[in-house]
């Protein structure tokens, strides 16, 4: 039989009449032969055998048998026993054990089917079923009043959070719940509740979720076995020093009789378990006594924790036959063929480890003691009473290296909204106030210079409103930063909406009516009336109006109000709508106005990105709405989805991109025209011609050929030629020719060196100059524009040029030296296209690169055109009414047209050949480079 294989010791605890004395036998199954508890449960066993004495004094009038079994922790092993001695007819009357849940459940039920008195140490609340566990009780308190201390411990030490690894068996998922629902009363939050299987030897994937959780304060609700385990991993990943706080329940008490190895017991040093509290007391003397006098190597503590609670058990076990003896008789008794139930059998009394009562289950009540593991001994710091959730501190608790520092049971929580504070938020709010300022002194700008003709020819209304615009957008920052109330929930939406509508909506009106005018392919009539710009205006009122209908239904119809919010490691803000779906339908319907506007100044935008407006405003409108949408696909989605850990990141790149994307639409829209007043205002003036001349003594005399380093001077590693080369040039064009006529923007003839009786062979002036074309990378196409400049050109037998310098002062602050080009090596456009009216283009054929010089009107335009046409080497139109120009890398090509004309987009050959130099005449070579 199994049951012979079993390590059995039968002790007999004598009554003082043995002879008459009933015998009642009591098996004491204990898990002896377990791996790591296997020791502590012999030491039980051993401080069982002395319990005689103290039974004496309890039921002096029946004989009682121990005997003592090994479950080895298995439930099948437990259940076998059982079953075994009852079929051998061995006597059973009462079972004491085990000590796990899981082992204990499928014991009890099958010690209430043979009518065993039942006592256990198990704490899980399964046992509380009576319909199943008949005549279980324990001397041990059950979860729910572990859950609780355990609870009441975390919140007395001033943490509000924790984490649990619990083991995946019934003690583990009782206590687990009974902590969770006592937590929940006492407002602790519990981050991470993890459960393991038992047998489980890798616990690194749950230290991982601890670690990423926030709180630093784990519950390990197993066993001490897996507390080792979990420690060892704990320990290197740094989760064992002061600043983690590590808890247990009452299995934990045994952890330092379960290992040998001083490392092993170092894991636990800092770790604190709840235990039930165990007084001093009669009985617990005389059992001290007669322990120590049987086994002299043990130790007082030995018997200390579980083996008290064992021989309580034993204690009651007696107090309950005595009260059923005495109702029943001693034969009922020994037959089983009483019908006393679990209320009869228990009698309060006073135990080893003090007073024993129960509760309606058979569950003892206690109250707890908070034991701290220092330096490899065990020190209650505290006392737990749960009958009037009181805790009273005994002793100074240490955690984890002997600090006497209560750790945080997480770090402070980050604020993850923009405060005042902020070096960062300061920095935005600088830039920002700076571009406003700039914004607000360029309208003024504006306003001041409302006659200026560009300023007209850009509309001044639109221009001030782009500029509000623009101010609102910047503005509307300011109300995201600090704690937020529910004006600052309204007011950052509406400012920015209301911007950008009236950026857009300008450009938008500004852009239509240039496709009006310019677009007109059928022919039908335009109405001045539409296109004036108060009936724009009325437009671009008209959405700002559908727009403040939208905000008002939201306003009064789904009031936001300001929300805290706080995870586990963030704190934050939020504006929460009264209606979810109220708030998203206006702000669907907002975004989709948005929308719209935004693509109707794209497609007008692309509709007219080639027509001659002033100022090249069309495409500029278009840059602008690229970078628009650009922006948005990352501003909105940092706007209304909420981010939590990345939202201060959000917020900072939010708004650089928002300030990037006003910075862009003021300056295309408003700034380059702002800048443009500017230069011209405060550009320094030249007198005549000949005083920005120097003398040079280098060149020939009239008639005679002009050295090509006198000329362009030394070629410097751009090509060009410096300015010293450039006066050299006039003064040699001086000296050749005769006197220079006298600038001042008018043409002026020599009657005896012209041509042909209409042409003129000098013209020169003060004009304004725009540099474009190849040469200037991409930074300085958009920052290029206009400059006063000096331009003069001659049509000399001996020297054909067109010279262009700018004032002294300018050329040495831009060190921009001036130009002299050769006029077989140009080609001239007395229609460009991107510029006001009244402009002719010269471009370098060779180098593609081009200025654009704005003239008097069209009487001047003629005039320099007379004057070019003849001796250019190529030219792209003559001036006729075009719509589009010819591109520049068209500049170096001839058309031959067998001397007719193809339309107004003629290319013709070089003019007269007598009066254009070649490369062997005399006359000065046409240049490589021109600056």
């Amino acid at each position: 039989m199994a049951i012979a294989a079993v390590a059995t010791v039968m002790i007999l605890l004598s009554a003082t009449s043995a002879v008459l004395a009933t015998n009642l036998t009591v098996v004491a199954m204990l898990p002896m032969s377990d791996p790591v508890l296997g020791g502590i449960f012999k030491g039980i066993a051993n401080a069982l055998s002395v319990v005689p004495d103290v039974i004496t004094t309890i039921d002096p009038d029946h004989n009682y048998t121990v005997q003592f079994v090994d479950s080895a922790s298995s439930r099948l092993t437990g259940v076998k026993i059982l079953n075994e001695l009852a079929v051998a007819g061995r006597p059973i009357h009462a079972l004491i054990g085990d000590y796990s849940s899981r082992v204990t459940l499928p014991v009890a039920l099958t010690a209430a089917s043979q009518r065993l008195w039942h006592c256990g140490v198990p704490s899980s609340v399964d046992f509380n079923n009576k319909a199943d566990f008949p005549l279980f009780y324990r001397t041990a308190p059950d979860d729910l009043q572990g859950g609780r201390a355990l609870a009441m411990v975390v919140r007395s030490m001033g943490w509000g959070s924790a984490n649990l690894i619990a083991v995946a068996d019934p003690f583990g998922q009782s206590l687990t719940e009974s902590f969770m629902a006592a937590a929940k009363s006492l407002g602790i939050d519990v981050h991470s509740a993890q459960q393991y299987a038992p047998g489980t030897t890798n616990f690194a994937p749950f230290l991982d979720t601890v670690a990423a959780n926030g709180s630093k304060v784990t519950l390990l609700l197993g066993f001490p076995g897996d507390a080792r385990l979990i420690f060892r991993e704990a320990k290197s990943r740094g989760m064992l020093t002061s600043e983690w706080a590590w808890l247990g329940p009452v299995t934990m008490s045994m952890y330092l009789d379960s290992f040998t190895a001083d490392v092993d017991k170092d894991l636990a040093d800092g770790m604190f378990y709840v235990f039930p509290l165990q007084s001093a007391n009669p009985q617990l003397q005389r059992l001290r006594s007669s322990y120590l006098a049987k086994f002299p190597n043990a130790t007082a503590e030995s018997l200390l924790g579980y083996p008290l609670m064992y021989l309580d058990c034993l204690m009651s076990v007696a107090h309950g036959f005595k009260r059923l003896t005495a109702k029943y008789g001693d034969a009922a008794v020994l037959a089983k063929s009483y019908t006393a139930n679990l209320t009869e059998f228990l009698v309060p009394f006073d135990g080893a480890s003090g007073p024993v009562s129960y509760d309606q289950y058979g569950t003892r009540l206690a109250n707890w003691n908070v034991v701290n593991i220092v330096n490899r001994r065990a020190v209650v710091t505290h006392e737990v009473f749960l009958s009037n959730n009181t805790f009273v501190q005994l002793a100074a608790p240490r955690f984890a290296g002997g600090s006497a520092t209560i750790p945080l049971d997480r770090p402070p929580l980050v604020r993850a909204y923009p405060q005042w504070e902020d070096g960062g938020v300061q920095a935005l709010a600088a830039v920002r106030a700076l571009l406003i300022s700039l914004q607000i002194a360029g309208m003024v700008l504006l306003f001041a210079y409302r006659t200026e003709r560009r300023v007209r020819q850009l509309s001044l209304p639109f221009l001030l409103m782009i500029g509000t615009g623009c101010v609102l957008v910047l503005a509307s920052e300011y109300f995201l930063v600090g704690v937020p109330t529910p004006f600052h929930c309204f007011a950052s939406p509406i400012l920015l909406a209301f911007g950008f509508q009236m950026v857009m909506a300008s450009a938008a009106a500004k852009t239509y009516r240039i496709y009006r005018i310019f677009d007109n392919r059928v022919g039908v009539a335009i109405s001045k009336a539409v296109l004036k710009s108060h009936i724009l205006i009325r437009n671009v009122g008209a959405v700002l109006f559908a727009q403040a209908v939208l905000f008002l239904i939201w306003i009064g119809g789904f009031p936001s109000c300001v929300t805290l919010v706080q995870t586990r490691t963030l704190l934050y803000y939020a504006c929460t709508s009264s209606s979810v779906a109220g708030y998203w339908f206006v702000l669907g319907l907002s975004f989709a106005l948005n929308a719209v506007l935004l693509g109707v100044v794209v497609v007008l935008a692309y509709k007219t990105r080639d027509v001659d407006s002033s100022f090249r405003e069309t495409s500029w409108i278009l840059y602008t709405a690229q970078n628009v949408l650009l922006c948005a696909v990352v501003v909105v989605p940092l706007s209304v989805i909420p981010l939590d850990t990345l939202a201060m990141p959000a917020y900072y790149v939010r708004a650089v991109v928002l300030i990037y994307a006003v910075m862009f639409a003021y300056y295309a829209l408003v700034g380059r025209l702002v800048v443009t007043i500017l230069s011209e205002r405060y550009a320094p003036r030249t007198g005549s011609l000949a005083e920005a001349l120097v003398t040079h003594t280098g060149g020939s005399q009239n008639g005679q050929r002009l050295d090509g380093a006198a000329m362009f001077g030394p070629v410097t590693k751009r090509g060009g030629a410096k300015r010293a080369g450039s006066m050299a040039v006039m003064a040699a064009l001086q000296h050749a020719s005769g006197p220079l006529p006298t600038p001042g923007g008018s043409c002026s003839a020599t009657a005896a060196n012209l041509p042909s009786a209409s042409v003129p062979n000098e013209l020169s002036g003060h004009y304004p100059v725009l540099r474009r074309g190849s040469g200037l990378g991409l930074f300085g196409s958009i920052v290029q524009t206009w400059h006063t400049h000096h331009v003069y050109a001659n049509l000399r037998p001996t020297a054909s040029h067109i010279v262009i310098t700018p004032p002294q002062d300018l050329a040495t602050a831009s060190k921009e030296p001036g130009v002299a080009l050769g006029l077989g090596g140009v080609a001239f456009d007395a229609s460009p296209a991107g510029v006001p009216p009244g402009c002719i283009e010269v471009i370098h054929r060779k180098t593609g690169r081009a200025w654009v010089v704005q003239l008097g009107g069209a009487d001047e335009v003629a005039a320099w055109a007379a004057l070019l046409r003849p001796v250019v080497g190529a030219t792209l139109s003559t001036g006729a009414a075009d719509s589009k120009s010819q591109t520049r890398s068209q500049a170096g090509k001839s058309k031959k047209t067998n001397g007719t004309e193809s339309g107004s987009k003629t290319v013709e050959s070089a003019g007269a050949p007598a009066l254009r130099p070649s490369p062997s005449s005399s006359g000065p070579k046409p240049m490589d480079d021109d600056e």
